[in-house]
């Protein structure tokens, strides 16, 4: 059998780390050690994108249109934490004339070994955003399909951020009969939205047993705006 990587014995927090454009305060990320151990650390930064499924995608920093570039500072880049202590590193933007949002993550990263003499390097990241000047919310939720299996009623529905900061949204889809009446629903966690990108989501609810007949999927999210947003999914359930 093969070496499994070990578990990570650090932490990092906070993971989403947002500064104002002209904003120039650092923002300190701590490393806490969990392990029994001292541990060497490094901090760098990669650029990332995200795959309308939420796979996070990574490129040499400073590579793409929306990287923060070489307005990240970093420091220290190096240094260690004992055993059951933490550490701190401080992350700050110079201001950005443009008031342009960028999005850098900051990894900070340690060797593990596993069983044998395979060495793991164990990282975490932190998702690094530099905001724009317009905090106008974008967020909007289009339209889906609902299939039934063994598994219960998937609700898969699209949503897009046309605005310029990044959304978290979070809320729940219903199922509804046509007289209004909810049967069945279930909670969607937070997931992230780059600007101006799109995000396909796939929510399980218990089927409760519906009867033949017409209903609608009612997916509601907050989008942290004044509003919620939310759309129809009509399905028809046969015998």
């Amino acid at each position: 059998m093969g070496a499994t990587p070990a578990a990570a014995q650090f932490s990092v927090s906070p993971v989403i780390v947002q500064i104002p454009a002209v904003d120039e305060e650092p923002v300190r990320l701590e490393v806490r050690n969990e392990g029994e151990n001292t541990m060497q650390f490094r901090a760098y930064a990669l650029d990332f994108d995200m795959s309308e499924t939420g796979e996070h995608q990574f490129w040499e920093h400073g590579s793409r249109p929306r990287s923060c570039g070489d307005r990240v500072r970093i420091a220290p880049d190096a240094f260690s934490v004992p055993a059951g202590q933490a550490g701190s590193v401080s992350v700050a933007l110079t201001p950005d004339p443009g008031g342009n949002t960028c999005w850098s993550m900051v990894l900070v990263e340690t060797s593990g070994s596993s069983e044998g003499t395979i060495l793991v390097n164990q990282r975490i990241g932190a998702k690094l955003y530099g905001l724009s000047d317009s905090a106008e919310i974008e967020g909007e939720v289009l339209g889906g399909s609902v299939t039934r299996d063994t598994l219960g009623m998937t609700v898969g529905f699209m949503v897009q951020n046309g605005g310029a900061w990044p959304l978290r949204p979070s809320g729940i889809v219903e199922i509804r009969d046509l007289r209004g009446e909810i049967v069945a629903s279930h909670p969607v966690d937070a997931f992230s939205v780059l600007p101006e990108r799109t995000r396909k989501i796939r929510v399980v609810v218990d089927d409760p047993g519906l009867l033949p007949g017409r209903y609608l999927a009612v997916p509601i999210l907050d989008f942290g705006a004044d509003y919620l947003s939310g759309t129809q999914i009509d399905f028809r359930v046969v015998e």
